[in-house]
């Protein structure tokens, strides 16, 4: 079966359009995929390091920015695939697929926005008794930080030993008020204790930030629940 020259250049025309539209369609896909990695990885380590300077509020802020950051820097919802004469139908439901894709994705990181804050409010120990401080994970006398902290208020002195040369917190007798110090994640470690032994109060207090964020998903589950009930009835 002999072919045309005309013919030949009609199926050069139409291998190489497709050819192209598929690479820019999986330029667009590798693009995409590379933002969600980034994404994971700024959110993972803004979060870890925003944590443990400023407790929850610097952990969801991590996760928010950290998103944001990996977004920003990648732009396959603008990048374009290329229509041509063959193609047409099949690059116009690729930019659909491609715009609902950005679409979802944008109110996706919206609701991430929104749960990243409850769970912040959460970790700080919103849902416990006690003052709620959302630079530390917990509250009352639960509550801690990476680093540990202490600082002088209303009702506090400080005073020094004046045989070792150690300081201490004064109790204001008036107001009942104590030392104004919040432990650290490594406040219970003691030489010679061991390595087990040691690592059980830092398990528990990481526990106790991971409990609130399985209390906040509870909460949502059952919202969620709810919502189903009544479109159901």
């Amino acid at each position: 079966m002999s072919y045309t020259w005309e013919e030949v250049m009609l199926n050069i025309d139409v291998r190489n359009e497709a050819e192209k539209e598929r690479q820019q369609q999986q330029d667009i896909l590798d693009e995409q995929a590379s933002e969600e990695t980034a994404m994971g990885l700024w959110s993972l380590g803004l979060s870890l390091v925003g944590g443990a300077l400023f407790g929850p509020a610097g952990y969801a802020a991590g996760k928010i920015i950290g998103r944001g950051v990996g977004d920003i820097t990648h732009d396959w919802e603008d990048m374009a695939v290329d229509t041509g004469k063959f193609y047409k139908k099949d690059a116009e439901q690729f930019k659909k697929t491609r715009d609902k894709a950005a679409t979802d994705q944008t109110q996706g990181q919206v609701f991430n926005a929104v749960t990243d804050l409850a769970m912040m409010y959460v970790q700080a120990g919103g849902l416990q008794e006690g003052p709620t401080d959302l630079t530390t994970f917990g509250s009352g006398d639960d509550a801690w930080t990476v680093f540990g902290r202490e600082k002088s208020g209303p009702g506090l002195g400080e005073w020094t030993d004046a045989t070792t040369g150690e300081e201490f917190w004064s109790v204001d007798p008036s107001t009942g008020i104590g030392t104004d110090y919040t432990e650290g994640l490594f406040s219970s470690w003691q030489k010679g204790e061991g390595l087990l032994k040691n690592l059980k109060p830092v398990g528990q207090k990481l526990q106790s930030a991971n409990t609130g964020v399985n209390t906040l998903n509870t909460l949502y589950q059952s919202f969620l629940s709810s919502e189903d009930e009544k479109a159901a009835s």
